[in-house]
């Protein structure tokens, strides 16, 4: 009979890190006598009141973060930081690392906090769901949205700028959320609100992270701001684009990535270009000029304007 009731319990567990509820053990004919055979034997861990661990299933960094989900019922989700995690966003701690975990239920949802933060939101719908693997989580518009209520504005915005690189999130769909969700006090919207709000403003936005990251740079610097992806014909009659431009000043702004994302071939087509706008000034920044070197990147673009 254990054997059975061992079986049922295994089979559940395999698809969910090796875990099972105990209202999952009672729909499959498990008696909660015959859980606790199981736990006295060794056989099962319990992790929580109502959360059973089978001791033989590999420790994974996610299944301390479904135990709290199953802990917390089946409204709850891994949100903010462990979300952010979850999703493998840039600048954010991985899963091994990120301690406490943190879930969010619905407000109406009587549940009380254990080993993990307990967050409450009156605001989840279908499209903040997700699952990442066997785990729900908030989605990853609803993470970069929630992430400003617990990590700086640049971690935020290094956050987007990865999910948007990565074609993980659809600025469209994540403009569209943080307005249905934008209200005072409501908790993290003010800081992606306010990312988005800066870059709608500029004409045409940056492509890469690189430039972002340079765009964050001028502003911190109080610098005039430049227009992004400036568009202009060359002496042999072909359209090219700066990457930075202030056209009255006729001062283009190139940034050469670092080993992994610019070529020679790729540089010489750079410097061809720029030889073929001779009315044009030009000012060259490496990625380790503008990660390192802001003071310089900012002082040089000063000097030159």
């Amino acid at each position: 009979m254990r054997v059975s009731c061992f079986g049922k319990i295994a089979a559940v567990a395999a698809r969910s890190l090796g875990l099972v509820t105990r209202a999952q053990a009672a729909r499959l004919g498990v008696s909660d006598a015959a859980l606790r055979h199981m736990v006295d034997g060794g056989i099962l861990e319990q992790c929580s009141r109502h959360v059973f661990r089978v001791t033989a299933a590999p420790r994974t960094p996610g299944q301390p973060v479904l135990a709290a989900c199953l802990a917390a019922g089946p409204d709850a989700l891994a949100a903010r930081r462990t979300a952010a995690a979850l999703h493998r966003f840039d600048g954010c701690a991985p899963l091994e690392r990120v301690t406490p975990i943190e879930i969010v239920v619905p407000a109406t949802c009587r549940v009380r906090a254990a080993d993990y933060v307990l967050h409450r939101s009156d605001t989840l719908e279908a499209i903040d769901r997700c699952w990442v693997g066997p785990i729900p989580a908030t989605s990853r518009v609803r993470t970069l949205i929630d992430l400003g209520a617990v990590v700086s504005r640049e971690q935020v915005e290094e956050a987007l700028d990865g999910a948007e690189r990565d074609g993980k999130v659809d600025r469209r769909i994540l403009t569209r959320r943080v307005a249905a969700l934008r209200a005072p006090g409501r908790s993290g919207v003010g800081t992606i609100a306010a990312i988005l709000d800066r870059r709608a403003a500029i004409a045409a936005l940056p492509r890469s992270v690189l430039e972002r990251r340079f765009t964050r740079l001028v502003h911190r610097h109080r610098l005039p701001v430049p227009v992004a992806q400036h568009r202009v014909v060359r002496t042999d009659g072909k359209v090219a684009y700066l990457d930075f431009a202030y056209p009255d000043r006729h001062l283009a702004i190139e940034l050469q990535g670092n080993g992994t994302h610019a070529t020679p071939g790729q540089r010489a087509a750079d410097h061809t270009r720029a030889n073929a706008l001779p009315a044009w000034r030009f000012v060259w920044f490496t990625y380790e000029d503008v990660l390192t070197r802001p003071d310089y990147v900012a002082a040089t673009i000063a000097h030159r304007l």
